[in-house]
């Protein structure tokens, strides 16, 4: 209830600070009783969301350490943005390769659901899968972007050829329809900023600046 309320009751600048630490505080208590891995993620989420990475981070990677499928992945995924926010990009792409990687099956992701709710709680993570499948697909082509600017001059054009294979291997165009329906500017978006200098520092719920429209993974790989 306190993650719902922090996302929709925004304040006049889009956020709202005190839903947030509200919900960060009672994710903090859930996860107090026990391996809680949803509370934990949950709660590396409203630190991300509230900006505060180093907590986000903590958390992510104690989801990473101790659980597989689903939960994994959606915490690599963070972890991979993470990266990329500051300006790792190397790291961003070895987390996304690692999303993409990772067996989200019913029968490989772990829970703290109870055995006889537990197969109705996985299936119910499978969107989530795919969710974060696609970022890590469009993760994967931005951070190696990224990459290949701060490349000497000479090196560029090798690397411009490897992201398009690496875009027609990771997105082919069945998925980047897909994908484009994922990235719908509430829990996932892409934000096209004028010039060559995106401020990693923006965030969800955030509304879109002055400058800045919402694009979509097609657009994406035509721009790349």
């Amino acid at each position: 209830d306190a993650w719902e309320g922090s996302y929709h009751e925004r304040g006049p600048n889009g956020d709202n600070p005190s839903r947030f630490e509200l919900a960060a505080r009672q994710f903090e208590k859930a996860i107090q009783g026990g391996e809680f891995p949803e509370a934990r993620l949950a709660l590396a989420e409203v630190y991300y969301r509230m900006g505060d990475l180093a907590h986000a981070q903590e958390q992510f990677q104690r989801v990473v350490d101790t659980q597989r499928g689903v939960l994994r992945a959606e915490a690599l995924g963070f972890l991979g943005i993470v990266a990329m926010r500051q300006d790792r990009m190397a790291d961003a792409k070895r987390l996304f390769s690692e999303v993409l990687d990772e067996n989200c099956s019913d029968e490989n992701s772990t829970s703290s659901a109870q055995p006889d709710r537990r197969f109705n709680v996985i299936r119910s993570f499978r969107d989530r899968c795919q969710r974060v499948h696609c970022v890590g697909q469009v993760g994967f082509i931005m951070a190696s972007f990224y990459a290949a600017r701060e490349l000497p001059t000479d090196q560029q054009p090798a690397a411009a050829r490897q992201i398009v294979a690496d875009m027609d291997r990771l997105i082919p165009g069945d998925e980047v329809r897909m994908c484009d329906r994922y990235f719908d500017n509430r829990e996932t978006a892409m934000w096209r900023f004028p010039g060559s200098s995106p401020d990693w520092t923006l965030n969800l719920p955030g509304a879109v600046p002055a400058g800045v429209r919402v694009s979509s993974v097609s657009e994406l790989l035509r721009s790349v």
